[in-house]
């Protein structure tokens, strides 16, 4: 091969490579995530976004200790009746060796209760006979001809083994509902 055939073959197969390197080059920048779906839709902005979030988003209250979001609808059922007082503690079952040795490893917080107690107030109520009481694993629903107690537990109880006493003189109703246990191995 002579020089100048050498050349002309370099000069062939760089035209090539040029030509090459531009069609990768404009298959490269004519394909790109903008133009997956649908091409008839307008560009979103972060000022559409926004805006969008804006209209959507409800006004929140300072005061609220919690969302919308993070009530159970399940439990929200629409009636006319009052909704009494109540009162939720916990209860601890200790021995002395939990007061002075520490023996079991249990602390005064609500994790190791052993029980739920919630007093329902029925001023009005007469008899025993006149409340309604339905237990749950995750709520309590309290009914008499003027009251209406749907109450959502923090804490799943043993719906089976729990018990009511109606305090007469008071007109409350007492409920002693033992905690599911949560194991922490």
């Amino acid at each position: 091969m002579e020089g100048s055939s050498i050349l002309a073959l370099s000069n062939l197969l760089k035209d090539s490579q040029y030509e090459a390197d531009k069609k990768y080059k404009k298959e490269e920048n004519s394909y790109n995530p903008g133009l997956i779906g649908d091409k008839k839709k307008k560009t979103t902005t972060i000022e559409d976004i926004v805006s969008e979030h804006n209209k959507n988003k409800k006004k929140i209250n300072k005061n609220d200790i919690w969302n919308d979001d993070d009530v159970d609808e399940e439990f929200i059922e629409e009636d006319p009746r009052t909704e009494p007082e109540y009162d939720l503690i916990y209860r601890q079952k200790v021995t002395t060796e939990d007061i002075y040795l520490g023996m079991s490893g249990k602390t005064p917080g609500f994790q190791d209760c052993d029980e739920m107690v919630i007093t329902v107030k029925l001023p009005g109520v007469k008899k025993i006979s006149d409340i309604e009481l339905t237990v749950y694993e995750n709520k309590i629903d309290v009914k008499t001809s003027t009251y209406r107690l749907n109450l959502p537990l923090p804490k799943p109880i043993l719906e089976n083994d729990g018990n009511a006493k109606w305090k007469k003189d008071k007109s409350e109703l007492v409920l002693n509902l033992p905690l599911k246990k949560e194991f922490s191995f």
